[in-house]
């Protein structure tokens, strides 16, 4: 049978390094939380406005075809 040899302890250099690993998990936790409530407050904003009528739009200086635009960020008021 053959046994493994004492040996002292693992090099520094042979273990992993947690922290940084945990670190790096953390970050991309949080770019993901941040990322999903970004959606969702832009979605709720989104609902906001399409329920609107044609009145309360035109007191804003909005029409209905403008909602599309304000949500991908591509509107303009000229």
């Amino acid at each position: 049978m053959r046994t493994m040899p004492a040996s002292g302890p693992i090099p520094q250099s042979n273990t992993p390094d947690i922290s940084s690993w945990l670190s790096g998990r953390v970050a991309s936790l949080y770019r993901f939380a941040s990322a999903w409530a970004a959606r969702r407050r832009a979605a709720r904003e989104a609902a906001m406005l399409y329920r609107l009528n044609d009145t309360e739009l035109r007191d804003m200086g909005l029409v209905q075809a403008d909602i599309a635009a304000i949500i991908s960020a591509t509107y303009r008021r000229d």
